[in-house]
């Protein structure tokens, strides 16, 4: 009986750690999660980051006489570089692998981890071109503790991605942006329980908000058509990183600090470049190719 009691007990503390490392299933909508994402500016060199989490307490919200169930929100929060927290005023809630926005009195899905190959979804609510967004492959991800979550590629006039608990790589919590602006909020880093779990591969993953821009170096001409040179760098050779508004890579390459950078194959946009130095220092600025 012993025996049996201690191993039941041995399978209960297994479980009970298999539960705590499994994040494969964790919520979106959670005041677990912390998100931090770029924010470029398409005028200047600046580059910030804002830190979203959501609220511990939910809010209830009807929907009406025709619906008149009460139904639990969370609502996002915003921390920008003065560190205070603040109310955005948007409140989401999750059911069956779909997120919901609570917008005007209704429900607008904004995920749904449901759909297949060849679906679409139109945020027709909330824009009102109605872009349609078509599923073009699904997969999963392989987050840093080595645990997998689902993944959606959607395509409307380029490649963007959803990841299930963690949302689209770019507009995370306004995916209906994606094929609407040029200029992305870009997600660099997901953490859960302050852990790191998803980091941009081209991105500097910030732990607070603060300007990513050193001001160490300046492009010229920016905007650019055929290349980019640079001025206040240091004598010696660097690596580059360029990358689009959707945090893709573009090009990579090296180039000593008289060097310029070609261009000829890139598309008008804003982009971002990360040049690192002999000593594995990093610094980013963004430019616009404009043709």
């Amino acid at each position: 009986m012993k025996i049996t009691f201690a191993i039941c007990l041995l399978l209960l503390n297994n479980f009970d750690i298999i539960s705590q490392q499994d994040t494969t299933k964790f919520s979106f909508v959670s005041e677990r999660n912390e998100w931090n994402i770029l924010i470029p500016d398409y005028f200047s060199p600046e580059i910030y980051t804002e830190t979203y989490t959501f609220s511990a307490k939910d809010t209830l919200f009807s929907h009406g006489v025709e619906n008149p169930d009460t139904l639990s929100y969370r609502e996002l929060i915003l921390t920008k570089g003065d560190g205070v927290p603040q109310n955005t005023k948007q409140f989401y809630r999750e059911e069956d692998n779909k997120v919901y926005l609570y917008y005007g009195d209704e429900d607008i899905i904004i995920y749904d981890f449901n759909k297949n190959i060849g679906d679409t979804i139109n945020y027709h609510e909330i824009i009102s071109h109605g872009i349609e967004y078509y599923v073009v492959d699904k997969g999963e991800l392989m987050l840093l503790d080595g645990s997998r979550i689902s993944r959606i590629n959607l395509d409307c006039f380029g490649d963007n991605i959803w990841y299930q608990g963690i949302g689209s790589a770019s507009f995370t919590f306004e995916p209906w942006n994606n094929c609407y602006y040029e200029i992305s909020k870009i997600l660099t880093c997901f953490s859960r329980d302050g852990i790191l779990l998803y980091k941009n591969p081209f991105l500097t993953c910030t732990t607070g908000t603060h300007d990513l821009n050193l001001n160490l170096f300046s492009i010229y001409p920016n905007p650019a058509q055929d290349n980019i040179k640079f001025s206040g760098l240091d004598v010696g050779t660097y690596s580059y990183l360029i990358f689009n508004n959707l945090g893709q890579k573009v090009l990579e390459g090296n180039i000593n600090n008289k060097e310029k950078i070609d261009l000829l194959n890139l598309p008008e946009g804003l982009y971002f470049i990360t040049l690192e130095d002999s000593k594995g220092k990093n610094r980013t600025q963004n430019f616009v190719i404009q043709k």
